[in-house]
Parts: C-alpha cells; sequence; structure tokens
C-alpha cells in the first residue's frame, strides 16, 4: 500500500515546488492540481459548474494514484484546496466535495506557508490574501484532525522536513 502524501496550502505557497522536488527523491507517483490544465484549455472566466468539475478531475486522478502500486503518492493539492478556494469563491461547497473531505484519508499532511515573494500567474487570485487564507488551510485541518506539519523556509529546509517526517510512517 502507498504511503500517500498529501501537499496543501493557498496558492504561491511552493506546492508545486515541493512536490518536484519530493519526486526526484522518492519512488513515487505524483498528482499534479488538476485545476491548472482543466483552466489552461478554458476559453473564458471559471464558473461554479467549472469548479465543479475540477473537483471531480481531481478526485478521480488520486484515485487511480492511490491504486497505482506505488511506494509513495505525492499529490500536488487535494480536497482541502478545493473546499477553501469553493468557499472563498462562492460561499458553499459541493457535496461531492464535502463527501470526499470527511472520507478523506492521507498517511500524512504538509501544509506550506506562504513565507516568500508572490509571484504572478495569471490562475492566482489572492496575492494580498495568502496569510489569512492559510489561517483557513490550518483550521481546517485541525477540524478535520488529520496529521500535518507546516513547512515553512526555503525549497531545502522544506524538503528536509518532510523526508525526515516520512521516515516515521508506517
Amino acid at each position: 500500500m502507498a504511503v500517500s502524501i498529501l501537499i496543501t496550502g493557498p496558492e504561491c505557497s511552493g506546492k508545486s515546488s515541493i512536490t518536484q522536488l519530493l519526486s526526484s527523491q522518492l519512488s513515487s507517483t505524483v498528482v499534479d492540481e488538476y485545476a491548472r490544465s482543466y483552466l489552461n484549455n478554458l476559453a473564458n472566466e471559471y464558473q461554479q459548474t467549472d469548479l465543479e468539475k475540477i473537483i471531480q478531475g481531481q478526485y478521480k486522478l488520486e484515485r487511480e494514484a492511490l491504486q497505482s502500486g506505488s511506494d509513495y503518492v505525492i499529490l500536488d493539492t487535494g480536497p482541502v484546496v478545493l473546499c477553501i478556494w469553493s468557499l472563498v469563491k462562492y460561499s458553499a461547497v459541493s457535496p461531492f466535495l464535502m463527501n470526499w473531505l470527511n472520507q478523506a484519508q492521507y498517511d500524512h499532511v504538509f501544509l506550506c506557508k506562504p513565507d516568500f515573494p508572490w509571484k504572478y500567474d495569471p490562475l492566482r487570485e489572492h496575492s494580498q490574501q495568502r496569510e489569512e487564507l492559510f489561517q483557513r488551510y490550518e483550521q481546517k485541518l485541525q477540524e478535520l484532525n488529520w496529521k500535518y506539519t507546516v513547512l515553512e523556509d526555503g525549497p531545502e529546509k522544506r524538503k528536509e522536513t518532510v523526508l525526515k517526517t516520512i521516515k516515521f510512517i508506517p
């Protein structure tokens, strides 16, 4: 059974960077953020119905990866990101997402702190609210009672923290 590692946090907090670093260190299957490919192929502004398609696409990729037979599955986003995004953007969370969130189980969650300068990306929306969003993520993880570790500082420190932490996952 694969060790599942969920990387979560607000936009521009280093989720994809740490995922890439880990994938080069571990025998793993990586699940990229489905929203990026979906939104990059969208001809117009996304709507709430698009978010539901993103949620279902991310869920499908996660399920497939968790059944891949890899030693590690590294998830570059997941139901927490989609829940916070949905609440911030639409003040609601779909029943499908709530069900996924309530049933999801990960061996460990790493919450990325947005402690470095913002980088522009046309898909990012909240440059001034990263710390507030980080606090919402942390509150949600606590509500869910999920084991998590905050990742902060530079990429090497984050990688070192993850590798030390996962050594103790049975």
